[in-house]
This record gives structure tokens, sequence and C-alpha cells, in this order.
């Protein structure tokens, strides 16, 4: 599974990530993001993506910075991401 960082936030719904990044983000898609040590973390599907800037279906209950990760987002064939349970 790609992780990505995020290179800056818009707000708690709204963020951008790194222009070769921008392809691994569709519509619908599952993205988790989360800290160094996961005390902010959350799941939610993806609702836009304009260029680099991605939009979240609803709120993370946090604004994430650059020191936030994004991962389960799959792959950029449209394959779903490995989840270890």
């Amino acid at each position: 599974n790609p992780t990505v960082q995020i290179e800056s936030a818009i707000s708690d719904t709204q963020f951008v990530v790194s222009l070769t990044d921008q392809s691994k983000f569709s519509k619908g898609k599952i993205c988790h993001v989360h800290n160094a040590d996961y005390s902010e973390s959350n799941e939610i599907n993806v609702l836009e993506v304009n260029g680099a800037t991605i939009t979240l279906a609803s709120s993370l209950g946090f604004t994430p910075d650059n020191n936030h990760s994004i991962d389960l987002i799959g792959f950029e064939d449209g394959g779903l991401p490995y989840r270890l349970l």
C-alpha cells in the first residue's frame, strides 16, 4: 500500500498532496489520515480530487498538517488497499 505525506492542509476536509502523488487518489476511495503516533487518526472516503487538492466526504475531526500521513488509499490501477487485521 502506498503511503503519502500531506503537503499542507486547507481545513478538516481538504488537504494538498504532492503533484506526483495526486494520481493515487480518486473519488470514493478510502484514505486513512494519521499522525506519527496515531493519536489523530480517521478513515474517510474521498469526495473530490481537484489537481493535488483532495476533498473528503466528511470531517476528519482534526485539521491535518505536513506531519500527517495518508495510507489505505489503494493503488493507481483501482485495486483496493491491503489491511492487516
